[in-house]
């Protein structure tokens, strides 16, 4: 299975260092929406990277998909700002729907 990554630019980079090939540098909803179009076509794509800033300008559309599929898993990452204030850890919460309580670290 692919990773593939929506974000940022200067989060794409630090994706592809780390070995992320299927990459759209976004900034505009449109373009996040048209990149996040592009990535459901693959069927080979496992698991879809977004920069919180940029998974927020298109919230309906991963609902949607999340609450309609497992995969490919939808992870948001922060940008290089950090985390928004306010939100929860996604993957805290992608464990706690999969097991059903939540872990407490």
């Amino acid at each position: 299975m692919k990773v593939a990554a929506i974000a940022d630019s200067d989060t794409i980079v630090g994706l592809k260092l780390a070995g992320v090939k299927l990459s759209y540098v976004v900034e505009t909803p449109q373009q996040a929406e048209e990149a996040f179009d592009k990535v459901l076509q693959d069927q080979t794509v496992g698991l879809i990277v977004f920069s919180e800033k940029i998974a927020d300008k298109i919230r309906d559309a991963i609902t949607n998909l999340t609450s309609q599929k497992t995969i490919p898993i939808v992870v948001e990452i922060p940008d290089k700002r950090g985390v928004q204030p306010g939100r929860r850890d996604p993957l805290m919460d992608m464990i706690r729907r999969a097991v059903g309580i939540e872990l407490k670290f």
